[in-house]
């Protein structure tokens, strides 16, 4: 079954210092998605997480709110058995 990944982020525009989160939620059909979903800032990984309900929030690490200018986050949910897997992409900018 098809799956869809979204991201959307507590903060945009960011400040420097000040933490941001990223809250991702995986669909299959009309349902959650379940499993488990990697986070990419910049091309770095960040962390992987289980989804509950289809949903998670991830912390964004401060190193990545430390200097001004564009930062990208990618999701990556790696789907299961019976769902595929799907990404997401956001971008924002952190500013003083």
């Amino acid at each position: 079954m098809a799956s869809r990944a979204t991201v959307r982020l507590a903060h945009r525009p960011g400040h420097v210092g000040r933490r941001n989160a990223a809250t991702i939620a995986v669909v299959r059909g009309t349902g959650a998605a379940a499993g488990t979903v990697t986070v990419y800032v910049d091309g770095r990984l960040v962390r992987s997480a289980t989804l509950s309900g289809g949903r998670v929030v991830v912390r964004i690490p401060k190193r990545f709110q430390r200097h001004t200018g564009a930062h990208r986050l990618r999701v990556v949910y790696a789907g299961t058995s019976t769902t595929a897997p799907s990404s997401a992409t956001t971008t924002w900018r952190v500013r003083r």
